[in-house]
């Protein structure tokens, strides 16, 4: 039976995308238990996409979730040169 690692390393992007979103929601600016399990489930969609690269399931799902965790930390590093372009708001 073929594993359809593709599929579940984009559930696993998404839910850690969820969680991360929910412990900026939850608690003010304190990094707190849901970020982390966000960060376990962003490595976890990583791991299953590359044993999906690996072997060479079909289909382009297997890229999918490394492609909007590496989107994601391009939006926040972006964030992050933008606010020292502008002297941080001040």
């Amino acid at each position: 039976m073929k594993r359809k690692y593709g599929l579940m390393s984009i559930i696993l992007c998404i839910l850690g995308l969820l969680l991360i979103y929910f412990n900026s929601l939850s608690q003010e600016g304190i990094i707190g238990v849901y970020f982390f399990i966000g960060i376990i489930f962003w490595i976890a969609s990583i791991v299953l996409g590359i044993g999906g690269i690996a072997l060479k399931e079909k289909g382009c799902l297997k890229y999918m979730g490394i492609l909007i965790i590496f989107l994601i930390l391009i939006g926040y590093a972006l964030l992050i040169i933008l606010f020292a372009i502008t002297g941080f708001g001040a």
